[in-house]
């Protein structure tokens, strides 16, 4: 089964606890969060996004600690929504309800909204000198970013999100395909390797290792 392509929000939310960042607020942290935030970038199917997070990095705008303040209350409100233990869920003085009012907050400092011009060129904006739909929004720079990421979490929450069952993981995701248990195909295998090893350990006669 194919790894599927996560929301920006869920990807955000799962850099907690992956060891390619170190301990949140170290600067391998930071390092980690540019990095995604870069490939991120890179790979928003929407040119709107994409040009955001590249913007942000390259003006060096980016709100470190915003970014990791929503990365928090992203992990806690998924740990609610997802009825998961919050291992390395989040901020431990984070509750569920007050890390919903930081997302709501969020989400709501930056509106987006769309206006109609007329276009130059370019492939998104329609045919030359014809009506283009431009995307705007009442924030700029790394206040942007983040209202985007957040919005991009209402969405998701709103929508479902799952914890994998595979065993030590941390990680959140969203699936298209309902018999999605796991966050990735190695976890999965991991799963399935853990269940064979506890069936083959039962089976054993008592004393027998």
């Amino acid at each position: 089964m194919k790894d599927e392509e996560q929301p920006p929000a869920v990807e955000l939310l799962n850099t907690l606890g992956d060891e390619r960042y170190g301990e949140p607020g170290s600067a391998s942290d930071e390092r980690g969060l540019r990095a995604w935030l870069a490939d991120a970038g890179g790979r928003r199917p929407d040119e709107d996004d994409a040009t955001l997070f590249r913007s942000v990095l390259a003006d060096g705008e980016l709100d470190l600690a915003g970014l990791r303040r929503l990365r928090d209350a992203l992990r806690a409100v998924a740990a609610r929504v997802a009825g998961a233990t919050p291992t390395v869920a989040a901020a431990p003085d984070l509750e569920a309800d007050e890390a919903l009012g930081v997302l709501n907050q969020v989400s709501g400092s930056a509106r987006w909204w769309f206006e109609l011009d007329w276009a130059d060129s370019g492939p998104e904006r329609g045919t030359e000198g014809g009506p283009a739909r431009l995307r705007r929004c009442s924030a700029t720079g790394s206040a942007a970013l983040l209202g985007r990421l957040a919005e991009d979490g209402v969405h998701v929450f709103s929508g479902g999100l799952l914890a994998c069952a595979a065993p030590a993981c941390w990680r959140y995701f969203t699936r298209s395909d309902p018999r999605r248990q796991w966050c990735s195909a190695v976890c999965g295998n991991r799963a399935r390797v853990a269940r064979h090893y506890a069936r083959h350990q039962s089976a054993r006669p008592a004393g027998v290792s």
